[in-house]
């Protein structure tokens, strides 16, 4: 709860258009259970990529151009690879062979564990609340 997660679309129209909200805000419901207005640190945002990854601990994307300007900002990111991205679809994950720049989570737990060491260095801590 102390920490605000920011989510920022490719386009910056999902934010504007009525009907892309409604399915962004149906799929935040889905995967948190809750409504996303009650969620005080979530934040959706069409603020600059650059001016978010520069004040950021954590990069979280997939097959993205911002892991490339988080690297560059120096800013370590993390990809989520498991799922569909570790099975059906593997062959399709971009930047796999550079493991010294970018930090891969193979599995929810690893993903939930980066995090946690970016935010509060090696304590655990749930994510979630």
């Amino acid at each position: 709860k102390n920490t605000n997660f920011y989510l920022k679309f490719k386009f910056t129209d999902y934010l504007d258009d009525p009907k892309c909200k409604k399915i962004l805000i149906n799929f935040i419901k889905k995967v948190t259970g809750k409504d996303p207005k009650r969620i005080k640190n979530l934040i959706l945002t069409n603020e600059n990529s650059i001016s978010l990854i520069k004040k950021s601990k954590n990069i979280i994307s997939f097959n993205s151009s911002v892991i490339v300007e988080s690297v560059a900002c120096g800013v370590v990111p993390i990809v989520p690879i498991f799922d569909e991205a570790k099975g059906k679809y593997s062959e399709n994950v971009f930047f796999k062979d550079d493991k010294y720049n970018i930090h891969f989570a193979d599995t929810k737990n690893d993903f939930i564990n980066l995090i946690n060491l970016f935010r509060f260095g090696n304590k655990k801590y749930e994510l979630l609340n």
